[in-house]
């Protein structure tokens, strides 16, 4: 049955509507604010499928197309919903909380947004703000996007995975759809994406940016951190009224920087040479209260003077009104997957000049502003033009399985935006292969299927899967559920005493045997607190409030999703859990070779890597000892860290399990060799069973045995 067509949403007694659909009288609504640049994209978004729009950072532009589209005849008729995608889930529900609010409708009828574990959209529904991970979910049962009739991708210059993803997908539906209509918005012109849309047409909206004038350092700064507090504080000293925004790569970073402006302000005040200032740190891991705290707009009742500490979050995720001084350093904290030896390499990266732009207009978009760069202009103009695609630099292992869910029968055909690299393709295939998901000729196994219907990386999905015979799906169900969110436990701070608070504090959730245990203990004590006392209960054992509530409501879907397995809830003991840890993550082994030095099992350059200090392991393996317990671990993740490997998350596991899992190796290539007073080391580079690819080599050091 054929919807009504929709009512144009906007308020009436606001703004006086257009007798007609056509581009004077869209343009003539008081509304808008430019005509020539409205009634340019009303044209090309008319006569093309694929419409490419760039905006000056610090526009409401999303908004803005918005509402232009919403006053189009032939969307309305449709009956179909316009989406708009954003890349954080907050901003998507903020966004569409601000649009609604000029509504007849309303936020929550006529416009909503949904989100993971977030939706608030109705049958009446016309637009719909979503984050771009929920759309391309959608991919899985409706991959020609039939109940939309436009969809607006935002921010498209960060070139994230799901967005570089979606846009293919939109691309193959639109060859089936004629009548889908697709807007990208940009901040900068990206000729990448113009040519993968066939030379979609280009139109520009000027943005309300005033001037910024841009300063350099004279010479580089090779500790950035402090020379950013210094200009902090001297900005403060001799400059007039208005906010400042700092620019660092990570929390750490933030945290000291706070301390130290801190401490200089602190001076300044006492000796009367500047008021008092009001520091507030930015970042994702924040409680929403405290990311309000820092993007609200300041009461001007009160005295001092606002400084807001931040990563890249600033650049484009909030438009924080008042900034007058920013204050960048440069740097991003850069993630880098290297698939021939599976290692995340972390790093404090250059920004491109295009990252450098955006933050310096952050300081125009309320009054000309000013932009200190802690860099010379000789490092500036080394900088790449635009960040390195997240496709080209991650680990593509939950994507390649996504893709092959999503029905795409053939990665090597898929028209990616930009193609990654064949050895990350490989790589991430190889795993999906070694843990038994993926048949090698790219269908699923009986395991596969089931790893489908959960929403989790497949490791963990495995993990969860196989605990029911290891008697402790309920256990594993609250490991696996932590394990899917961002780090609760990883909380920095200002201070070396808050450090000792902190490791206090958490000393007494730590597992000697096992992180996943030690999250446990965390999260089930988490969840005993009253509902309206959790927060409080976080800030007092600092614990990440946030990690821990989007993990219960992760925990809340998986239980949904076991009962329609017929998943049954078993409790067992520490041995159990650790042995089903093991199950999903036995891919990720490592054995202890010498004092507290490890070496991965299918590292074939065998370099030496340590439990990262965070790991509730790490206090264990001194290298006090010849032989410790632990000899064998399973580990989450591995980071290279200023050139050394750091093994993230670990868990003990025996060495017998290790043997039975590889038990039908064969073709050991290598015989054992001798090491030192460590005993006997088993090296084999062996292919496994013949349910793997054929070409994947493995290798296994065992100790203390032989490999059958």
């Amino acid at each position: 049955m054929l919807k009504e067509p929709r009512q144009t949403p906007f308020l009436y007694n606001r703004y006086e509507m257009p007798e007609s659909n056509s581009e004077d009288a869209l343009v003539a609504n008081p509304l808008q604010t430019d005509k020539r640049q409205d009634k340019n994209f009303l044209r090309a978004f008319r006569n093309n499928q694929f419409t490419l729009v760039v905006g000056t950072t610090g526009r409401s532009l999303t908004s803005r197309i918005v509402q232009l589209l919403a006053y189009d005849e032939t969307l309305l008729k449709s009956g179909k919903v316009i989406a708009c995608t954003q890349l954080r889930r907050d901003t998507a529900k903020r966004m569409a909380q601000s649009i609604g609010d000029k509504t007849t409708l309303g936020y929550g009828t006529g416009i909503g947004h949904a989100v993971r574990f977030d939706k608030n959209t109705t049958d009446n529904t016309q637009l719909s703000v979503m984050s771009s991970g929920t759309l391309l979910q959608e991919v899985v049962v409706d991959n020609v996007f039939s109940k939309y009739s436009a969809i607006i991708i935002d921010e498209a210059h960060e070139r994230t995975i799901s967005n570089d993803l979606l846009m293919c997908f939109l691309r193959l539906a639109c060859q089936k759809r004629k009548d889908l209509k697709v807007v990208i918005l940009s901040a900068v012109e990206v000729k990448t994406i113009q040519t993968y849309f066939d030379n979609a047409p280009l139109v520009k909206f000027d943005g309300l940016i005033h001037d910024v004038k841009l300063h350099y350092c004279e010479k580089p700064q090779e500790k950035y951190v402090e020379a950013t507090a210094e200009k902090v504080a001297e900005i403060h000293e001799t400059k007039g009224s208005g906010d400042i925004l700092v620019f660092l790569p990570g929390e750490t970073d933030i945290y000291n920087a706070i301390s130290m402006i801190k401490e200089k302000c602190k001076n300044l005040t006492e000796n009367r040479r500047a008021g008092p200032v009001n520091i507030l740190p930015l970042h994702t891991t924040l409680p929403p209260k405290k990311i309000s705290q820092a993007t609200s707009s300041r009461n001007h009742d009160q005295p001092g003077r606002k400084v807001i500490v931040s990563t890249n979050l600033a650049e484009a995720g909030y438009e924080i009104k008042g900034i007058h001084f920013v204050v960048d350093s440069g740097y991003v904290k850069a993630h880098e997957f290297d698939p021939s030896t599976s290692t995340q390499i972390l790093s404090d990266a250059w920004v491109s000049k295009t990252e450098a732009d955006q933050r310096a207009s952050c300081a125009g978009r309320t009054s000309p502003g000013e932009a200190y760069r802690m860099y010379t202009k000789k490092e500036f103009s080394r900088l790449r033009n635009h960040a390195t695609p997240e496709i080209l630099r991650a680990d593509l292992t939950n994507h390649i399985f996504f893709l092959l869910s999503a029905g795409v029968t053939d990665i090597g055909q898929f028209p990616f935006l930009e193609r990654p690299s064949a050895l990350a393709v490989h790589s991430a295939m190889d795993t999906l292969v070694g843990l038994g998901v993926m048949e090698t000729s790219h269908e699923f196994t009986a395991l596969g299927r089931d790893v489908r219907k959960l929403p989790l990386a497949p490791k963990l999905a495995k993990m969860l899967i196989e605990s029911e015979k290891e008697g402790c799906s309920e256990q594993i169900l609250d490991i696996v559920a932590m394990m899917a969110v961002p780090p609760v436990l990883n909380v920095p701070t200002e201070s070396k005493e808050m450090n000792n608070k902190v490791n206090d504090s958490h000393s007494k959730y730590k597992d000697k045997d096992s992180y996943g245990l030690t999250l446990l203990k965390v999260f089930r004590d988490f969840l005993a607190q009253q509902e309206s006392d959790r927060q409080a209960w976080c800030e007092e054992k600092y614990f990440r409030f946030t990690s821990l509530e989007n993990a219960r409501e992760v925990r809340l879907e998986l239980l949904g999703k076991m009962t329609d397995m017929c998943m049954e809830l078993t409790s067992g003991d520490d041995k159990s859990v650790r042995k089903a840890m093991f199950n999903g993550m036995y891919m990720q082994t490592a054995f202890r070779h010498y004092k507290s030095m490890y070496r991965r099992s299918f590292d074939s350059g065998a370099k030496d890597a340590t439990v990262h200090h965070t790991s509730t392991l790490y206090h264990v393996y001194d290298g006090s000892r010849e032989w410790v317990d632990g000899q064998w671990i399973v580990f989450d993740g591995c980071q290279e860290l200023s050139g050394n490997l750091n093994l993230m998350g670990c868990t003990k596991v025996d060495q017998e399990w290790v043997y039975e899992k590889y038990a039908g190796c064969s073709e050991i290539e290598q015989s054992l060799k001798e090491s030192g007073a460590y005993g006997r080391l088993f090296s084999a580079s062996v292919q496994h069973r013949p349910n793997t690819t054929p070409n994947l080599l493995w290798h296994f050091v065992l100790a203390g045995g032989v490999l059958r």
